[in-house]
């Protein structure tokens, strides 16, 4: 493995490591000794590649948005309707709501959004850094077709296309 390579490898540890241990501990409880010990690391490779708590927190919180912006993508299609882009976006939350690790991720996000509120400095590099979930909603559900024959008749949760539902006799 190049350098490179193993410092993102290090780097995508840290960040999974900060992720679990700030939503089991909080983020003013959670040690960086703790966080080396789970990516399988040191605190100088902490501080090599981050150079401190708050800005693995910022790097945690920026992949994850990073995450969501990808997997979201495929959704800004301008030929999609209003439709398809809202059950497209449903069906991701409901897919990332019932992964293993959505639980660790919410409190994650909860306690990252705590720390944030008790320090304006941190909410403010968390803005400038992080990707922002609005501007994606605005281009994602602003601007699309709204097809109403394409749901007329059919019936309330089954996407287009779909064969009718089974009838008993």
């Amino acid at each position: 493995m190049k350098r490179a390579q193993i410092r993102e490898s290090n780097r995508a540890a840290l960040i999974a490591a900060t992720i679990s241990e700030i939503a089991a501990h909080g983020y003013q409880s959670a040690r960086l000794g703790d966080i080396a010990d789970r990516a399988g690391l040191t605190t100088g490779a902490i501080y090599s590649i981050f150079g401190s708590k708050r800005a693995m927190l910022v790097a945690a919180i920026h992949r994850m948005a990073a995450d969501y912006h990808d997997t979201m993508r495929p959704l800004t299609d301008p030929t999609l309707s209003l439709a398809d882009v809202v059950r497209g976006y449903a069906l991701v939350v409901l897919d990332t709501a019932g992964e293993d690790r959505a639980r660790e991720y919410f409190a994650f996000e909860l306690e990252a959004m705590a720390a944030a509120l008790r320090d304006p400095k941190l909410l403010s590099e968390m803005d400038s850094e992080v990707p922002s979930s609005p501007e994606l909603l605005t281009t994602l559900l602003t601007d699309r077709a709204i097809d109403r024959d394409e749901n007329r008749g059919r019936q309330p949760n089954r996407p287009p296309g779909s064969p009718p539902p089974c009838t008993r006799s």
